[in-house]
């Protein structure tokens, strides 16, 4: 049939074919046309992208070769004669042309597409031709096309530092959709987004030229809407099968799935891009059985092409499980694949996942010689076929077998995981413990379990020992080895190798905490020992800080005897460690001689005032201890509550409550302060305020669990007049001791009638 015999008006109808591929019915149109006829360069091109679709590529070469030797190749059909060049085998002659051309005469969509069709071709030699020419890349798209180059080659960083520089020169809308697919396929969609909608804020933005590659960029980056509206309007301008296929696919990324499946329906001819439409999207609709029964389908399918099987084998392993079984046929297939020795890499480990899926009986043969061949990379898939077939002894056989041959710490330590699941065996232990010793604290408590599962003690206790001294171990865990030590029974040498550890440490160092964990809260002898070593050669604050360490352990007479010493020879910092010994030890008259000696000299530390005072209180000098504690909170208010409460105790209580009101205890919540302040306006015959404070002490004292805050509680109700609840609280357990104290209130009260009822009840 002859059809417009001018270009011009046919191309509007092909040229979205030509530019990827087209069906037998446009091959006829245009080699029946009458512009080919007539030898019109772009009409040739045409047929001779047509012909290179249907596999003729020596025919196809021999019209464009035509066309380039008499120099009327046009700009638009260097991709079709660099696709029939490479298929033709004709590879030298395609790169000489790209190097002729210059990547700054082709457009960067075309440098993409080639790019891409070599790595298609797995032709990595052209791919490294083309990086050593324009490796320095000087010029915009000297940088695209080795960015593409270094993206196909894995090399993603440097792909995305050459995408930043080549964006920076973009001034026109192709070169930014070609800029933001480069980004799309590094996975950097916001970049992709960015330079994309600052050339083309809307879809409106896009010539017509553009958007098909500009669809392509889209689909990825998932902006569906906009992707639909730009098909719809290139569909309309030029429609034709590449246009019903982007069309398709923006449909079915917008939840149209059946729209989109019926317009792919109704392209006869197969293609690539039609059949990835049709799995992407099945893949987006979630239509897993459907999108199996394809893939399975393809794969039977005669002929089909290595890499295409390829492709239907990597597609059905995104599935762990296949809901659909293999056909037989597929089977053969798969096994005559793995039979080929051509067949090596991702590929083939894909084949043997896949065969395992549906006999793994048949795929263990081929797994096991490729985990022997590359243990690095397909031991894995052996190895999960074993645990499937529940072969315990072959997969540890096979784990002792390679582990010492591989360099893969990601692989090596997967193996390991496997062991110890299965059951590890004293070959793993040399390699668990060179992981335990990086440090990695899930790899110490695996080699520690081994250890204790092969009753390795002996090894357990050296390997635990060793760690303890490690430096880069928080004091928390070392105290968790001191007592996996102590469980294992070696205490001692727990003991020795922490004494060794914190014969050089400060006292408060984590060496000598851990020290004293092991030794207990009460110990005796060398602890004891070894601790009063460490004070008498301490100097200047050390000393203070190992007297703390003894007083820990309960060592007070040594304190006394230390603190004694070091104050008579005019340290006068240990005033306060030294008055807390006595007042551990009990001894009045000592303390009694220490605070009068600091009671008539100058200005002392306020945390030493405290700690006199403290001692004071509790042996009952409770004037000595008000002295001190007002000393204190002339220097610090906070402790001006601390000395009210003294004063108080100590019968001046107009004082008490002189330095309770300045104290802000209400805040403080402490029952006892609040309790004590109601008392001190009880007794200067402030009874409004004094209700007010014992109704206050009795809401926080029932918040607390102690005797105290008991006690408080029941005194208060007394002061308040009501009887009946404190007589219900002293029915129940807690303040049945109290008794005594709700007496002695009562008495305070003159209420002696229910003196007698409490003491008649007890």
């Amino acid at each position: 049939m002859k059809l417009q015999t001018d270009h011009q008006k046919i191309e509007p109808v092909i040229v979205s074919l030509v530019s990827k591929r087209l069906d037998a019915l446009a091959l006829e149109a245009v080699l029946n046309s009458g512009a080919l006829s007539k030898n019109n360069p772009a009409t040739i091109v045409m047929a001779a992208r047509l012909e290179s679709k249907a596999l003729q590529f020596e025919k196809a070469f021999i019209r464009l070769e035509k066309l380039r030797v008499a120099g009327t190749l046009p700009a638009k059909g260097d991709d079709v004669y660099i696709e029939v060049a490479i298929s033709a085998k004709q590879r030298d002659l395609a790169l000489a042309h790209i190097l002729r051309r210059g990547p700054d005469n082709l457009p960067l969509w075309l440098q993409t597409w080639f790019v891409a069709k070599a790595a298609a071709e797995g032709d990595t030699n052209l791919l490294t031709s083309i990086k050593d020419r324009f490796g320095d890349a000087k010029t915009t798209g000297q940088t695209f096309l080795i960015a593409r180059v270094e993206l196909i080659l894995g090399n993603y960083e440097i792909a995305k530092s050459l995408a930043i520089r080549a964006e920076k020169t973009v001034n026109d809308i192709s070169a930014a959709i070609a800029i933001a697919g480069l980004y799309a396929d590094l996975k950097d969609f916001d970049r992709a987004r960015a330079i994309l909608h600052k050339y083309a804020p809307d879809p409106a933005h896009v010539p017509l030229d553009d958007l098909a590659q500009a669809i392509e960029v889209v689909l990825n980056i998932k902006e569906s809407a906009s992707a639909l509206v730009m098909a719809q309007t290139l569909r309309e301008a030029r429609p034709g099968t590449i246009v019903d296929i982007l069309y398709a696919r923006a449909l079915g990324q917008t939840g149209k799935a059946n729209q989109a499946l019926e317009i792919l329906d109704e392209i006869e001819a197969w293609s690539e891009p039609k059949e990835m439409a049709m799995i992407e999207i099945l893949k987006s609709a979630g239509r897993t059985l459907q999108l199996q029964k394809f893939l399975i389908g393809r794969l039977t399918d005669e002929p089909t092409t290595l890499a295409q099987r390829n492709n239907y084998t990597f597609l059905l392993n995104d599935f762990k499980v296949l809901d659909v079984p293999l056909l037989p046929d597929t089977v053969e297939i798969i096994a005559d694949d793995l039979d080929s020795d051509s067949l090596q890499g991702a590929p083939r480990f894909a084949r043997i996942e896949l065969l395992s899926k549906a006999n793994t009986d048949r795929a263990l043969p081929y797994a096991k010689d490729a985990a022997e061949a590359q243990p690095e990379t397909a031991a894995y898939i052996y190895l999960q076929l074993l645990k499937r077939l529940n072969l315990k002894s072959q997969a540890i056989e096979f784990f002792a077998s390679i582990i010492d041959d591989i360099k893969s710490e990601k692989t090596k330590t997967q193996i390991l995981y496997d062991w110890i699941a299965l059951g590890v065996t004293s070959e793993a232990l040399p390699h668990l413990k060179e992981l335990a010793e990086t440090g990695d604290r899930q790899w110490f408590f695996a080699f520690d379990d081994a250890l204790k599962k092969l009753n390795r003690s002996a090894e357990r206790l050296r390997f635990l020992t060793d760690y303890a001294r490690r430096n880069d171990i928080d004091a928390a865990f070392r105290s968790q080895l001191a007592s996996e030590l102590l469980e294992s029974g070696a205490k001692e040498q727990a003991i020795r190798l922490f004494i060794e550890d914190a014969e050089h440490s400060q006292a408060k160092s984590k060496e000598v905490e851990q020290l004293l964990f092991l030794w207990g809260p009460r110990p005796q002898g060398e602890a004891i020992e070894w601790l009063r070593r460490h004070a008498r050669s301490a100097q200047g604050s050390e000393r203070g800080a190992w007297l703390d360490r003894l007083s820990q352990v309960g060592a007070s007479e040594t304190v006394s005897e230390l603190a004694a010493n070091w104050y008579q020879s005019g340290d006068r910092s240990l005033a306060g460690k030294l008055a807390a010994a006595y007042a551990a030890l009990k001894q009045v008259e000592q303390l009694k001689g220490l605070l009068a000696v600091e009671a008539s000299l100058g200005t002392q530390p306020t945390d030493d005032l405290v700690r006199l005072a403290t001692a004071a209180e509790e042996l009952g000098l409770l004037r000595q201890s008000a002295h001190f504690f007002d000393r204190a909170a002339t220097q610090n208010p906070k402790h001006i509550a601390a000395a009210g409460r003294t004063a108080w105790y100590a019968g001046d209580h107009r004082r008490a409550l002189t330095l309770l009101a300045q104290a802000n205890i209400v805040a403080s919540k402490d029952p006892e302060l609040i309790f004590i302040f109601a008392e001190a306006h009880r007794a200067a015959k402030n009874k409004t305020e004094a209700l007010r404070f014992y109704d206050l002490a009795l809401e926080v004292s029932r918040n607390g669990s102690t005797s105290s805050a008991r006690k408080t509680e029941l005194v208060s109700l007394v002061r308040m007049r009501r009887f009946v609840e404190a007589e219900n609280l002293l029915n129940s357990p807690p303040y049945q001791a109290l008794r005594a104290d709700y007496a002695n209130a009562l008495i305070d009260e003159g209420e002696l009638v229910r003196v007698r009822g409490v003491l008649t009840k007890n």
